[in-house]
């Protein structure tokens, strides 16, 4: 190529770029606020239910500003942490989803990441109006650190097995260890036990009860004439007699030679094991109750007898389950495959059907309030929720488990090509990235496909108006009714629009002609 060619081709370029520069220089840039689309790489749009939306990077950082103390605001980098911030205060944040979370809510504040740690600290009310109110707060953390902290001072604190001293745990009333299992010291209701090599050698004593072990040679306990409890050659042979309290009726006689037979009485009810836990036979006939065990737990048939609300069961493992008990029925065919449910409580009634993992749908009625909530989901291709006058549909839906709001909120947007939410508010549409998406109200729809074109269409003194947006906002114009065909100022890197629709809620209408 000659010299005076390269010079001209420089030259055409030069003229080119200074062009485009005069263009968009001369073009104003979008004013404040205002809708701009650059999907997938980052996008604010105002949204049918009010307030604005800001996506980056096809919905990997997500900001949601509504209406100001109308809903909450949310924002994070998903899946690795998000923050919705409520109207009232309260503040909740996921991390490392779903494995840690964090919320404050009022005067609580409680933070976990699973498995590493778990902490919640709280003001408990003052018992006098003026006072300060007394905190607390609670951490388990690995390996085996527990402290707590209440209106008294410092009630637990353990280092598992190295030594700790807890009070108000579980069923106890006091728990103490050094180098566990080489000493461990509990109270319960006012019984007191040593360990010794827990559970070699352990002895306890109370005010109707005592208790001595010598494992698995020997083991003894009884309290007040209730019960006497021996074992010898643990796990090998346990006798049980028990008594009713403040009677010498014997309620219960329990013997077992592990594993091979077992028998239990219980005033009328009457049951044998042998080889335990596969086989086994019980009866009631006080009750008309009876259960089989041939073997457990593949085939288990019982009936509840006289008893409406009693247990009724009959299965044969994995073949068909049948599951009756007061406010439910469970079926179950080829478990785990095909589930049917129905629940009655006294809040709600709810129908489930679960063909896992392909199909599981479920309808529910509160009894409180009448409402209505349904959800379908055909994986991998589509779901559908709705709530009362809500719903949203979505394809396709790669989580092949239950419905969750924070799992959908931090991961579904990898995979779902298609969104759609309708409600009070309107209705909203988006594809895979933010590409395309839709806003609409009562009043007034906006579409787009990134920054290649947007509409937004609405109604005023010059009827229809209808309003594009080409090539990031470079080429603007209108069309109404009344006026025709009328251009806009470009609005780069568009489209532009008003930072509120018209009707996105009651009674706050943007400025239908309002132009940046």
């Amino acid at each position: 190529m000659f010299p005076g060619h390269v010079r001209a081709r420089r030259i055409r370029l030069a003229a080119l770029a200074a062009c485009l520069a005069a263009c968009v220089a001369l073009a104003g840039c979008a004013a404040s606020g205002t809708d701009i689309h650059l999907e997938p790489l980052w996008s604010r749009h105002t949204m049918a239910s009010g307030g604005t939306e800001v996506e980056a990077l096809g919905g990997l950082y997500l900001s949601q500003n509504p209406m100001p103390g109308l809903d909450a605001r949310i924002h994070g980098v998903r899946p690795l942490w998000s923050q919705r911030n409520d109207a009232d205060g309260d503040r909740t944040s996921h991390f490392l989803v779903p494995l840690g979370f964090d919320r404050k809510s009022g005067t609580g504040h409680t933070t976990m990441l699973l498995p590493l740690f778990y902490y919640q600290s709280r003001v408990e009310e003052p018992q006098h109006e003026g006072l300060p109110g007394k905190s607390r707060f609670d951490l388990v953390a690995l390996p085996g650190l527990l402290l707590s902290r209440s209106d008294k001072g410092t009630d637990r604190i353990a280092l598992f097995p190295l030594g700790g001293m807890v009070d108000h745990l579980f069923t106890y009333d006091k728990i103490r260890f050094v180098l566990f299992p080489l000493f461990l010291y509990t109270e319960r209701e006012r019984v007191r036990s040593w360990h010794v090599l827990w559970p070699i050698f352990g002895w306890s004593r109370g005010p109707e009860s005592s208790s001595q072990r010598l494992w698995p040679l020997v083991g003894h306990s009884q309290r007040d004439g209730r019960y006497d409890r021996w074992f010898w050659l643990w796990p090998f042979l346990h006798w049980h007699r028990e008594r009713d309290p403040g009677t010498e009726n014997l309620s219960a006689t329990k013997f077992l030679f592990f594993p091979l037979y077992g028998r239990t009485r219980i005033g009328t009810y009457r049951s044998t094991t042998v080889l335990w836990p596969f086989f086994g036979y019980a009866r009631d006939p006080r009750r008309g109750y009876w259960a089989v065990d041939a073997p457990w737990p593949f085939v288990r048939m019982q009936g509840g007898g006289l008893d409406p609300n009693a247990e009724e069961r009959r299965r044969a493992w994995p073949f068909y389950s049948h599951f009756r008990s007061a406010g439910l029925h469970a079926d179950a065919t080829l478990w785990p495959f095909f589930h049917r449910r129905r629940e009655d409580y006294a809040e709600s009634e709810r129908d489930s059907t679960y063909l896992v993992p392909f199909w599981q749908s479920w309808d529910r009625t509160s009894k409180v309030d009448g409402s209505k909530s349904s959800w379908r989901k055909l994986w991998p291709l589509y779901q559908h929720y709705q709530q009362d006058e809500y719903v949203r549909y979505a394809f396709p839906d790669l989580n092949p488990f239950w419905r969750s709001e924070m799992i959908e909120f931090h991961y579904a947007w990898i995979w779902e090509l298609y969104v759609g939410e309708r409600g009070r508010f309107g209705e909203r549409e988006r594809l895979w990235g933010g590409l395309y998406r839709a806003e609409s109200t009562r009043l007034e729809s906006r579409h787009s496909l990134s920054a290649l074109y947007a509409s937004r269409a609405y109604s005023d003194e010059r009827g229809e108006v209808i309003e594009r947006s080409l090539l990031f906002g470079l080429l603007r114009f209108r069309t109404s009714s009344r006026d025709g065909f009328d251009p806009m100022r470009p609005a780069f890197p568009g489209p532009g629009w008003p930072a509120a629709m018209s009707g996105a809620m009651p009674g706050v209408d943007a400025e239908a002609g309002a132009q940046p």
